[in-house]
């Protein structure tokens, strides 16, 4: 997504054009004074009949994203010396496609100075042999990273918890009690506006009512002020871990459900 152009980032929901917008104006910001000047210079000391002018930003810009959607990052990867840090490219092993079910390993071997991908599983003759790029990346960080989608039934919703901590902790607490099915998310470093803490709700194969009902109770959650987050504290009363409990369906909460409704169907578009 960060290399996408502006008519590719026009079909994405709005909230997905500004995080790749975003992305795109920090990167320009540290690397278009720095890194692009000096690749313009060695590219025009090496190339004959180079000009500034042919390595515009843009183009830039896509190879970035060329490199940084097939590279591998040194950390994944043991017994790497402790001096060696960042990505590098790893041809042919760029290849291989994700799957989110692959169990593979990442090795340096020290003494042969080759990097291997070892599957940790059988795979079955005639079978593809994958990668696996992330084991609970959602939909939209494929779609940004890599460019493609999985089913959705294997997809996550990114949903923020709200600042200071001690309530985003509380209301994390009271949201796993009610079963609803939260995991913790680090923010990716390529998305600056990611500046609080971030949960997701997993589908796991649900009904997409079921799913729907758990984003709705989870904006009732988030929005409730201290007197709304007492009285649902209060309704809960004991809930099944196995079965999320509908507490914004019960009476006195027709407000807080319409704003809840109302910021799903926003944070949806």
């Amino acid at each position: 997504g960060i290399a996408w152009p502006p008519e590719a980032l026009a079909r994405l929901p709005r909230r997905l054009q500004m995080r790749a917008r975003l992305a795109q104006q920090s990167l320009k910001d540290v690397l278009g004074g720095t890194v692009l000047p000096a690749v313009q210079r060695t590219a025009g000391a090496e190339t004959e009949g180079f000009s500034q002018q042919s390595l515009s930003w843009e183009r830039f810009l896509w190879a970035y994203g060329i490199a940084c959607s097939r590279s591998f990052n040194i950390s994944s990867f043991t017994n790497f010396p402790a001096d060696f840090i960042g990505l590098f490219l790893f041809p042919a092993g760029d290849f291989l496609n994700h799957d989110p079910d692959a169990s593979v390993a990442y090795v340096y071997e020290p003494d042969s100075r080759e990097v291997v991908i070892r599957t940790l599983m059988p795979i079955r003759g005639g079978r593809e042999a994958c990668n696996n790029y992330g084991p609970q990346l959602a939909n939209e960080e494929l779609l940004m990273g890599w460019g493609f989608l999985l089913g959705s039934e294997r997809d996550v919703v990114y949903l923020p918890l709200p600042r200071p901590k001690a309530e985003a902790s509380q209301k994390l607490e009271f949201l796993q009690r009610i079963g609803l099915r939260l995991h913790p998310v680090e923010p990716g470093l390529h998305d600056p506006t990611r500046v609080a803490g971030l949960y997701r709700v997993g589908s796991g194969g649900a009904p997409v009512a079921q799913t729907a009902q758990d984003l709705t109770e989870f904006w009732c959650v988030l929005l409730a002020g201290p007197q709304e987050f007492q009285a649902l504290s209060s309704a809960t009363g004991l809930a099944a871990a196995s079965a999320p409990a509908r507490i914004c369906s019960g009476a006195g909460f027709e407000e807080l459900r319409g704003r809840a409704l109302a910021a799903l169907r926003n944070r949806l578009r």
